[in-house]
């Protein structure tokens, strides 16, 4: 089978499940057309199967939709040959645009959920229109299936669940030193690694401000997925108790690295607090549930995880003893 997938966002090799995803599909003996807009400040290299081919366009529309030829004129022709498309969150527009014009099956990946009463009528109703004959849908949870099928009027029969999660268990005995190599820091030192954005959705102000209360033996390490921003820098600067914390000085590509990094923390830190400030950070982080990638990272990679009140996945890291849940006041 030959299958399309198109997702705007593009960062498949920071998103480990939608690459497992891939990688699966090609070692099932799938053809794989990966279609996303080029990034050149990431990492855009297609999955080790052959099978997989990765088409970079240059030409997306400014709300993350694609016209999918190098021209900028959509010819549709050029995707006859594929016998399922798969659209990544609003990449399911232009995936039923293709499915429709060919006749054969379109699916949807949800990673983000666009609640219709936060999200602007001009970009929720294509979507909406987009899902209204699915051949299925995939979400996390229960709790996001249900929510998911509201805001895309979807039949709840069609979501499967897969949560949020990469392959496999990549803890290891003996735990690496990562961390403390890379930060010049004394084995007695403790590391708890925040990997993520700092903006005002993460709760950040909250964790930054907690490390003048911090144990000296503790350090927290901000990692940021593309490397640290001038003005998260300053953000740290000006609110973290300078002894208990280190900034990560970019990000890292190479899988193999990034696994050795993650484990290497004693303790993972996963903050959400929404904003409501538009469709991403409203109650699509409020239901966050089990579509948390950096609590799936650190549990892959053996790795505790401290959170705040998050909905299954907290009941989760309770239920096995994970972890710590605490209040995010702010």
């Amino acid at each position: 089978m030959n299958v399309l997938i198109l997702h705007p966002e593009g960062n498949l090799h920071y998103n480990p499940n939608l690459l497992g995803l891939i990688e699966m599909l090609g070692e099932a003996g799938h053809r794989v057309t990966y279609v996303t807009r080029r990034r050149p400040d990431i990492r855009q290299d297609g999955p080790a199967p052959a099978r997989t081919t990765v088409l970079l366009l240059d030409n997306p529309h400014h709300d993350g939709r694609f016209v999918f030829t190098a021209s900028g004129v959509s010819d549709f022709q050029q995707w006859a040959e594929h016998d399922l498309v798969i659209g990544v969150d609003r990449g399911i527009a232009e995936a039923a645009s293709i499915a429709r014009h060919f006749g054969i099956p379109h699916a949807l990946i949800s990673y983000e959920i666009f609640f219709q009463e936060e999200t602007p009528a001009e970009r929720k109703a294509p979507e909406i229109d987009a899902c209204r004959d699915l051949s299925f849908a995939v979400a996390q949870d229960d709790l996001r299936a249900r929510k998911l099928c509201l805001a895309n009027r979807i039949n709840p029969d069609l979501v499967l669940r897969i949560p949020v999660a990469g392959r496999g268990y990549r803890g290891s005995e003996p735990k690496p030193k990562r961390l403390h190599e890379q930060f010049s820091l004394h084995d007695g030192v403790r590391t708890a690694l925040y990997a993520g954005s700092l903006a005002d959705w993460t709760g950040a102000s909250f964790l930054l401000e907690s490390t003048h209360a911090w144990p000296e033996h503790w350090m927290l390490i901000v990692h940021e997925r593309f490397g640290p921003s001038p003005a998260n820098v300053e953000l740290v600067r000006r609110l973290a108790h300078p002894e208990r914390i280190r900034i990560s000085p970019s990000g890292i590509n190479d899988p193999v690295a990034l696994s050795e990094f993650v484990a290497s923390a004693d303790l993972g830190i996963a903050t959400y607090r929404p904003t409501y400030e538009n469709e991403w950070v409203g109650r699509n982080i409020e239901h966050i549930g089990l579509a948390s990638g950096k609590i799936a990272s650190y549990l892959q990679h053996g790795v505790p995880v401290a959170a705040n009140e998050l909905g299954e996945i907290t009941d989760w890291i309770r239920y096995y003893g994970a972890g710590t849940i605490f209040a995010l006041d702010r």
